[in-house]
């Protein structure tokens, strides 16, 4: 995906707390399958697997299945969710 992104403080603070970064997300958007929500040609829901780094051993990944939310606002998609990203239990 090449057009701006835009990553809310939230957004990324759920992504921190996997131990990844905005760079990491705009990656598995790159190769994600999307569609569109609800019809809308301005909100996208792009889903895959994406590789999340292992609290415990961050030197090694886990898969999760994925799910983010976007929508065009003023000249570039913004992340309005990510689901699938919840910190595993210890």
């Amino acid at each position: 995906m090449s057009s701006p992104m835009r990553i809310s403080d939230a957004i990324r603070a759920q992504l921190r707390a996997v131990l990844l970064e905005e760079s990491d997300l705009i990656e598995f958007l790159s190769h994600a399958r999307r569609e569109e929500i609800d019809g809308d040609a301005g909100a996208l829901r792009c889903s895959g697997m994406l590789p999340v780094r292992r609290p415990w051993d961050p030197e090694t990944f886990e898969p999760r299945q994925v799910q983010v939310d976007l929508r065009w606002v003023e000249e570039a998609w913004e992340v309005g969710a990510v689901r699938g990203l919840e910190p595993s239990p210890a």
